[in-house]
């Protein structure tokens, strides 16, 4: 749990949500039967993303790219990224571009938003 909890984090979410787009988050799950057959299923979720350029711990990392970017999307509810997650922007700039979560996602302190590197889904 972050920082703010329940009225401080909805408070934020509100507030930052105008400055991001329309976006989907694509979580992958898969189940395994009793004899090792893996069954996956694909959830879509509305979110708010926004599509940056990376920060510069992002640059400096092992295996980034120079095309890769940072995504945020805004936590509410439903909104988990993990390295399964695919996020894609529906509005703005980057509209129809899909985007493959590279790094574990980190939370913000008040746990109002995720932010991971992301690189682009080939077509």
């Amino acid at each position: 749990m972050g920082l703010l909890s329940g009225g401080g984090a909805s408070l934020l979410t509100n507030i930052f949500s105008r400055l991001y787009v329309a976006g989907t988050v694509y979580a992958t799950t898969t189940i395994y039967s009793e004899v090792g057959e893996p069954t996956t299923t694909e959830t879509t979720i509305p979110a708010r993303v926004q599509v940056d350029n990376m920060t510069e711990a992002m640059r400096g990392a092992e295996g980034a790219a120079d095309s890769d970017r940072r995504v945020v999307v805004l936590a509410t509810d439903g909104v988990t990224l993990d390295t399964d997650s695919i996020v894609s922007a529906d509005e703005g700039p980057y509209a129809g571009s899909r985007w493959l979560v590279m790094t574990i996602p980190e939370r913000d302190p008040c746990g109002a938003y995720w932010s991971a590197r992301v690189r682009r889904k080939p077509s």
